[in-house]
Order: structure tokens, then C-alpha cells, then sequence
């Protein structure tokens, strides 16, 4: 296995980091475990981990069916790996998938004589390379990163998000039902009345003097809209903030 200097090791376009994050994190105590009982770096794992479930996050929905080849968080291909005695397991459980994982790693490595992370790797996703793959520096960049790390990664980030969508959306339905309740009440001083220099916060809310249904439903209808307006924004905001969070930061 020979090193390669041109070797890429930027993320692909289509690559998730919050995917790969969210998966080192949920399995971060059965890779910690298994990986020190096998004697293999834990952060080698979860390297790939991070880089199959990034990369290879559309394979999701193929496992469900089970109509996939290979099977995550660690990309195991029962077919490929069948003749070293990785048969008839439950690929689908997470702690076997990881096990056979860094059983395979472990293997690789003692079988290099000049194991790097970025070697190992290559031949993790294909054992016919002779030289080290972009995959491999992928690992390898991402091995020294470490972006599964800090507060704002993969399940944090998850989390976050769910709590800002129930925030927007009970305070979008608490406005909407206040809005409602004006009009069914049918305060005539609120929705019609002389106004004889009207502010552009009446100009905007519509409160002329119209005292009929359609003037309810159009009251209605403008705070709707303006509500939209102003959630929509915020889950712009939210998830501009959480793109930011789930970038991987660079290490000096």
C-alpha cells in the first residue's frame, strides 16, 4: 500500500456532516467500548463511522426494505466480507454492525506494515486498492478533525431543531387562535371604526371600517399571512444557524 499526496480529502457535495455526526455521537459508548476491547483507536472508528454515514446517508432508506448490499452506521457488505466468516448475522443491530466493523479495521491493520489511518481506510472500503484512495483521505482529514466533537454536533444539532420547530409552531397557533377570538368576539372597536389619520400598523392589520364577515375573514387572513412571514424567517434563521453549527471547525 502505497501513500498518495493527491489523494482528495474534501467532503463531497452531497455529503451530510450533521448525518455523520448524529451517528458517532448515538453509538459514540458501543464504538468506545468495543474498540478497546479489540484493541483498535476508537477515533479510527468513529472516523469512518463519520465519513460512511456523511457520505452514504441515502443507503437509509434502501435498509429499511432491506433491499441494500451492505448495511450501516458502518457500511458492512455481508456478500464482500462473507469469506472471512461474517456470515448469517444481524447486520440491522448496531452493536453487531459496529462489532464486525472494527473487527474488519483491526484485521487491516495488522496485516499493513506501515498501518496509517489514511491505509486502513482505503482498504476498509475496498481491499483491491494499491495505493491510498480519496476515501482514505477522507478518513484521514476527518481523523484529525474530529468534527463529531462539541456541544452544536449531530445530536445536539438534532435536538435544537426539534425544540425551535415546537416553539414556532405553538406560538404561530397561540397567535393565530388570539387573532380568532378578536374576530368571533366581534369588537366593532377594533375592526370598525372612524380612523381618521390611520397608522401604517392599522394601514396594515386592515382596521377600517368595514363591519361584515368578509372584513373578519380579511383581518384574519392579513394576521395569518403576517405570522407565516415571521416563522418562516425564524426557520430560515434556525436553520442557517444549525448549517453553521454542523460545519466542521478546523484544528490548529
Amino acid at each position: 500500500m502505497e501513500d498518495n499526496p493527491s489523494a482528495e480529502h474534501r467532503a463531497p457535495l452531497h455529503a451530510l456532516h450533521g448525518m455523520g455526526q448524529s451517528r458517532v455521537q448515538r453509538y459514540n459508548r458501543t464504538i468506545e467500548a468495543e474498540a478497546r476491547r479489540q484493541g483498535v483507536d476508537p477515533d479510527l472508528v468513529r472516523a469512518i463511522v463519520y465519513v460512511e454515514n456523511a457520505q452514504g446517508w441515502y443507503g437509509h432508506p434502501f435498509e429499511q426494505v432491506d433491499i441494500g448490499n451492505s448495511y450501516l452506521p458502518m457500511n458492512i457488505r455481508p456478500d464482500y466480507w462473507a469469506p472471512l466468516g461474517f456470515k448469517g448475522k444481524n447486520y440491522h443491530h448496531a452493536p453487531t454492525n459496529i462489532r464486525v466493523g472494527i473487527s474488519l479495521i483491526k484485521r487491516i491493520s495488522e496485516r499493513l506494515a506501515n498501518p496509517t489511518v489514511a491505509k486502513i481506510a482505503t482498504l476498509y472500503q475496498s481491499l483491491s486498492q494499491d495505493r491510498v484512495s480519496d476515501y482514505g483521505a477522507r478518513v484521514a482529514d476527518v481523523y484529525r478533525k474530529k468534527p463529531w466533537q462539541g456541544f452544536f454536533a449531530g445530536v445536539w444539532v438534532r435536538r435544537l431543531t426539534v425544540i425551535v420547530a415546537v416553539l414556532i409552531v405553538v406560538s404561530s397557533l397561540f397567535a393565530v387562535f388570539v387573532f380568532w377570538a378578536e374576530s368571533e368576539r366581534g369588537n366593532h372597536d377594533l375592526l370598525c371604526q372612524d380612523i381618521v389619520n390611520p397608522s401604517p400598523a392599522q394601514r396594515l392589520w386592515m382596521l377600517d371600517c368595514a363591519p361584515n364577515y368578509e372584513a373578519v375573514l380579511a383581518f384574519i387572513g392579513v394576521s395569518f399571512m403576517t405570522v407565516f412571514v415571521i416563522v418562516g424567517g425564524l426557520i430560515l434563521i434556525a436553520f442557517g444557524l444549525i448549517f453553521l453549527a454542523q460545519v466542521p471547525k478546523k484544528r490548529v
